[in-house]
């Protein structure tokens, strides 16, 4: 049987209110829509939910046993169309991101700060990966969108829009005096030890696709998980690092490391934002990506 809930609710607030007039006054509908509803029910029911009172209208027995049950309901139902209303007015409700080590640092982690004190009881989840693992969540709608870094394949069924460029770089510090002011060829690179994010990271991908050009193979001698970890090698004097700008040229700053300067320079990439359009986004989530894509605000 076809369940109509407007045909529930004029026979409840017809029941609370006694009369056909103080429930269309309640709905804002007219009394006999209230009184049509109340006639199509009993009618679906088999039964007679009202009968004449002295004082206008009273509960059949049927109408007795059936009451607390559609209250239940009707209870339940608008308790869930407050809360909708809530997320839809941005009251409460969470978005889950997916995002890189560039990603997280350099756009997200800037930006997080607006959006908590504009709207404070929306929560975030945070999930960290490499860019690939971070698509093939979006795919299958883990998250709720992505901030990852290219390169990626040119044919994904994404929604991307590109958010900052940056450029790999190689860095150094002291026991690597002798390359300071100097001007090397990348393949003059390959003669010290590097130390690089792993490999299958976009990081590692461009750098490996760009050594190919010459015929040489990007093979750093020590492989970390994330890119921060690369600065204490560094750091210690063990390698010669390798790391987005982004992140270089904050950690040379005032300091005794240095960026060394190529020839040629690793091919440009960017930051981006991607959802995937066969999955419907929150209220929330399409709040916070427009305050992502809004350069103005920062």
């Amino acid at each position: 049987m076809a369940l109509n809930l407007e045909y529930y609710r004029a026979f409840y607030y017809a029941a609370k209110a006694g009369s056909y007039s103080k429930a269309a006054e309640k709905l804002c509908v007219t009394q006999s829509a209230v009184s049509q509803s109340v006639h199509r029910l009993e009618a679906q029911l088999g039964v007679s939910l009202f009968r004449r009172a002295p004082h206008g209208m009273a509960l059949t027995n049927e109408g007795e046993q059936l009451l607390p049950h559609v209250e239940v309901a009707l209870s339940s139902v608008e308790a869930g169309e407050r809360k909708l209303k809530r997320i839809r007015d941005l009251a409460e409700g969470e978005i889950t991101i997916g995002a890189t080590e560039s990603g997280l640092t350099h756009y997200l982690l800037p930006r997080l700060p607006v959006f908590q004190s504009r709207y404070p009881n929306i929560g975030i989840r945070i999930k960290g990966s490499q860019s690939k693992e971070l698509l093939d969540m979006l795919k299958i709608g883990t998250i709720d969108l992505a901030l990852g870094v290219t390169p990626i394949p040119a044919d994904l069924p994404f929604s991307i829009t590109y958010l900052r460029e940056f450029q790999d770089a190689f860095f150094a510090g002291p026991n690597f005096w002798d390359l300071r002011g100097k001007v090397l060829e990348p393949k003059a690179l390959l003669h010290y030890p590097l130390v690089a994010a792993s490999v299958g990271s976009s990081f590692s991908s461009n750098l490996s696709s760009w050594f190919n050009q010459w015929g040489l193979q990007f093979s750093p001698q020590i492989s970390v998980l994330t890119t921060t970890f690369v600065l204490p090698f560094v750091q210690s004097g063990i390698a010669v690092g390798c790391a987005p700008d982004l992140f270089v040229d904050r950690w040379i700053s005032g300091g005794d490391l240095f960026r060394i300067r190529l020839t040629e320079n690793p091919p440009k990439r960017k930051i981006f934002l991607a959802t995937n359009p066969e999955l419907p986004l929150s209220t929330a989530s399409q709040e916070f990506i427009r305050l992502l894509q809004n350069r103005d605000l920062y």
